[in-house]
C-alpha cells in the first residue's frame, strides 16, 4: 500500500511540471481516497475503540474528494 501512496503522490505533482499530465491528478486523488476509506473499514473491523487515525483519513478522504471534484466537474480538461 505504501508503493501505491508514493506513485499517488508522485501523480499529484506532476501537473505542475507538465500540463499534459493532467489526468494524473484526480486519479491519484481517487486512489488515495479510496484508500483512506479502506483504512477507515479496516481500523472498524479490527475492533479498536480509538478513532483518532479515521478523523485524519476521513480528513485526507474529504480532500482528495474535492481535488476530484474541481478537476472533473468545475474545470474540466
Amino acid at each position: 500500500m505504501s508503493i501505491i501512496e508514493l506513485l499517488c503522490s508522485v501523480a499529484l505533482i506532476l501537473p505542475a511540471i507538465s500540463m499534459s499530465m493532467a489526468i494524473l491528478a484526480p486519479v491519484a486523488a481517487v486512489c488515495i481516497a479510496a484508500e483512506m476509506l479502506i483504512y477507515c473499514v479496516l481500523h472498524i473491523s479490527s475492533g479498536d475503540k480509538n478513532y483518532g487515525p479515521m478523523i485524519y483519513w476521513l480528513v485526507v478522504a474529504a480532500i482528495c474528494a474535492f481535488i476530484v471534484y474541481g478537476r472533473f466537474v468545475l474545470k474540466p480538461f
